[in-house]
């Protein structure tokens, strides 16, 4: 995480964990229970500047903002030393 290649695009995006850290065990037991992950430890947005002021065009690219909050994500959880 995340993707290896820059991509465009923004929107609602979920982040699911599946390692040991004791407090996420359950959440990490019932995913595993089915088919498809259900549960997330994270739901988040990524919209482009001036999207929440009303300033954003709909015929206009979001850039990569989707990219770079993955991104961001991505440094916070390399940085734990307790997440797998």
């Amino acid at each position: 995480m995340p993707p290896a290649e820059r991509f465009i695009g923004a929107g609602v995006y979920a982040l699911y964990y599946a390692g040991d850290f004791l407090p996420y065990r359950p959440i990490v037991e019932r995913n595993r229970a089915r088919p498809q992950r259900e549960i997330p430890i994270y739901v988040g947005k990524s919209v482009p500047r001036g999207a929440r002021k009303g300033g954003f065009g709909l015929n206009q690219s979001p850039g990569t903002v989707l990219f770079d909050r993955l991104a961001e994500h991505a440094e916070s959880i390399h940085a734990a030393k307790n997440l797998n």
